[in-house]
């Protein structure tokens, strides 16, 4: 028994665990691709703006901070929600059209860690991180605009996401975030109800 001990520690010492190599090029990946996601993301979401959306966002915002509710007291143009989260920007930062990026920049690079956690279930680190990184050049870069699409797609790929680890796992919390997520694109734009 003690023979069998050492052998077992020194196999401990000397081997590295077998199952930590993935899960170190995994975490590796992962910290790549948000280094150069943030760099690049961080290149075009303050450059620019697009005056007929950005300042119907921040008119709504705007509004919302004035203690005006949309739909009731105003013709709100998508659901809400990005008008209330527009609006809490605004109230922390000031009223300033590119503190808009600020919520589409963090929902994106969430987003990104969604996109690679799922492709690692059909391609190793590497791919995965290639994938997510095609996904982010292909997507908030081409038109940075804080619009509601992009959260939905963002919400979708969670929802997407949440419904694997129900899979693999059977627990139920899992099915009930993907529901919940699908509530919240809603919430962003009437196109979100497609999440569910």
């Amino acid at each position: 028994r003690g023979e069998q001990l050492r052998r077992g520690l020194r196999d401990l010492v000397v081997k590295p665990d077998a199952a930590a190599q993935p899960r170190r090029a995994a975490d590796i990946g992962l910290l790549l691709v948000l280094l150069l996601g943030a760099a690049f993301l961080a290149a075009y979401i303050l450059r620019g703006w697009y005056p007929h959306d950005e300042g119907a966002l921040g008119q709504s915002a705007e509004r919302i901070l004035g203690g005006e509710i949309p739909h009731r007291d105003f013709d709100e143009i998508y659901t809400g929600l990005l008008s209330f989260l527009h609006a809490g920007v605004f109230a922390l930062f000031g009223i300033k059209s590119v503190f808009l990026g600020i919520p589409l920049f963090l929902a994106a690079m969430g987003w990104l860690v969604a996109t690679y956690k799922l492709m690692l279930r059909f391609t190793p680190p590497a791919g995965a991180a290639a994938v997510a990184l095609v996904a982010l050049v292909w997507s908030v870069p081409n038109y940075p605009a804080s619009l509601p699409s992009w959260y939905i797609l963002f919400a979708a790929t969670f929802c997407a996401l949440a419904l694997v680890r129900w899979h693999e796992t059977a627990r139920p919390a899992y099915l009930l975030l993907a529901g919940a997520l699908g509530g919240v694109a809603f919430l962003f734009k009437l196109s979100g109800i497609f999440v569910l």
